[in-house]
């Protein structure tokens, strides 16, 4: 009889001080007090999509990462967490 075993992959605790990237857009969204269809309608997905991201379940290419970080007025630094928020000029 055949064992299988099952793999389950090694993932960092998340904690209120390390957000992933949708967490960080989810919270820059809400900070300018912007909707979740919005966001998805500038960045050109579905709003499923959208908050599939923002939970963790789903990634986006990186021209869709640059047009959050475009509507947002943020780098890619800051999404990704390697910078702080500092506002880009429009």
């Amino acid at each position: 009889m055949a064992t299988t075993m099952i793999r389950r992959r090694m993932r960092r605790p998340k904690t209120a001080t390390d957000p992933s990237i949708g967490q960080r857009v989810q919270l820059l969204r809400t900070r300018r007090k912007m909707l979740q269809e919005e966001l998805a309608y500038e960045v050109g997905v579905s709003v499923g999509v959208m908050s599939r991201f923002e939970q963790g379940h789903q990634s986006l290419s990186f021209e869709r990462m640059m047009r959050i970080a475009i509507t947002l007025h943020v780098s890619l630094d800051c999404l990704a967490g390697l910078a702080p928020e500092t506002p880009l000029p429009e």
